[in-house]
């Protein structure tokens, strides 16, 4: 992978250079805006047109860019501060986007979870960044809480929001039969012990101000030098690297989400469909629920 462009890297030879192929630059330029910017730039220039598609629902970039906002709020007033670390615990889906988006705008650092992970795997996600706050799926929250709560008090959780897949599906949603119940079915809202947990639509109807964005937290930024940093301890920049790496989970290409959604940035296996992502989730073979976003 090329490194970031710096006076450092632009006047160092690295040996493997020699194997370089010529086409290809040795660093990367990242750019002087950060990607909520982009998202917000692409939600006043294209408000109506989709940005994701889940089954029957299209969501547009105005509506993405306004869901990502509330939830921002909703996150500074439960204690995030620039800088912190937020877990992202769910499959791919509509939902999965707004929180990352959130996460930026909220100037925290996104800490996504591969969600094949159980809670013995889980621990270290929460007390390596030192993260206190997590948005997972219904169906995954019962394995993040019980991870948190074999922790020490101290290294705890202290905020979860949950959300549900058929939240951001359609009433004309088609489905094999075997995802019915697992997409269909609503969770109660679980506790957690000496924390707080909101449901998906309460954070959204956060009416708090969100904090002022930070556009020095851009690619590169001190957010991207700290996330490399808890990298180099074990978390997972890229969760799907990790599914491909078990077994050849998954079933299609890497390419922007940037690219179409807001300038550059993190990777996501999708294809366009509409004009937007589409998101599909995936059962797999060892009745554990992936989701990808795919042909």
């Amino acid at each position: 992978m090329p490194e970031l462009d710096t006076d450092s890297t632009r006047q160092a030879v690295r040996p493997h250079h020699r194997f370089w192929p010529k086409r290809l630059p040795h660093a990367l330029t990242p750019p002087a805006t950060s990607l909520w910017h982009n998202l917000a730039v692409n939600a006043q220039r294209y408000p109506d047109k989709p940005a994701l598609v889940f089954f029957d629902r299209t969501t547009s970039y105005l509506t993405l860019f306004n869901q990502a906002e509330r939830l921002a709020a909703h996150l500074h007033a439960q204690g995030v501060q620039d800088g912190d670390r937020v877990i992202l615990f769910m499959q791919n889906c509509p939902q999965w986007v707004v929180a990352h988006f959130a996460i930026l705008r909220a100037n925290a650092v996104v800490v996504p979870v591969n969600p094949m992970n159980r809670a013995e795997e889980l621990k270290h996600y929460i007390t390596d960044p030192d993260a206190k706050v997590a948005i997972c799926a219904a169906d995954l929250a019962s394995e993040l809480l019980k991870a948190n709560a074999e922790l020490p008090e101290q290294d705890r959780l202290r905020h979860l929001v949950v959300s549900h897949y058929h939240d951001a599906m359609g009433p004309q949603a088609e489905m094999p039969g075997a995802w019915t119940d697992w997409l269909q079915t609503r969770h109660p809202l679980p506790a957690m012990a000496g924390g707080s947990v909101a449901d998906w639509a309460d954070a959204l109807a956060c009416t708090d101000e969100p904090p002022v964005h930070d556009q020095a937290r851009r690619s590169g930024g001190p957010a991207l030098h700290q996330w490399h940093h808890r990298t180099a301890q074990g978390l997972h920049a890229h969760p799907w690297h990790h599914h491909a790496q078990r077994r050849g989970r998954l079933r299609v290409g890497q390419q922007h989400i940037g690219d179409h959604l807001a300038g550059g940035g993190a990777h996501v296996p999708h294809h366009r469909h509409g004009g937007g992502h589409a998101c599909r989730p995936v059962h797999r073979r060892d009745d554990r629920h992936h989701a990808a976003l795919g042909p």
